[in-house]
């Protein structure tokens, strides 16, 4: 019977809050497959390009370490955190866009890419979250 409650209230809590806390949870997960299917098609296009240049043969893609400073990158999702310092429980000084650009500045430390925003503001982005333009 215990547990029948616990259930019972657990289940009304989840259900009375969804509609408010979950709306958050699930536009970021919209965003994640949108990112994904970003990459998926980018990856796509590039593997199709390689093969009609007749480059590369069976090799897949790579970016990791290509990156210069100076190198424009994108965010591959909206409101992606802009933090002071190369961890995720740093200070969020500024989030962007997709359609905001990002200049990498040189450094990649702990998976994260040291950038410029647009506006000029200066910070770390998770790598994972950004692709090269």
């Amino acid at each position: 019977m215990l547990k029948q409650t616990l259930l019972v209230t657990t289940a009304t809590i989840f259900i009375a809050t969804s509609s408010v806390v979950h709306a958050d949870f699930l536009s970021g997960i919209r965003d994640l497959k949108n990112a994904v299917t970003d990459v998926t098609t980018g990856t796509k296009e590039i593997s199709s390009l390689t093969k009609d240049l007749g480059l590369g043969g069976n090799e897949t893609a790579n970016t990791a370490g290509e990156l210069t400073i100076g190198d424009v990158l994108s965010a591959k999702i909206n409101k992606l955190k802009v933090f002071e310092d190369p961890v995720r429980d740093s200070t969020i000084i500024s989030e962007i866009n997709k359609d905001n650009a990002l200049i990498f500045m040189g450094d990649e430390v702990n998976d994260f890419y040291h950038v410029t925003t647009d506006d000029g503001a200066e910070g770390w982005v998770q790598k994972v979250l950004v692709s090269k333009r």
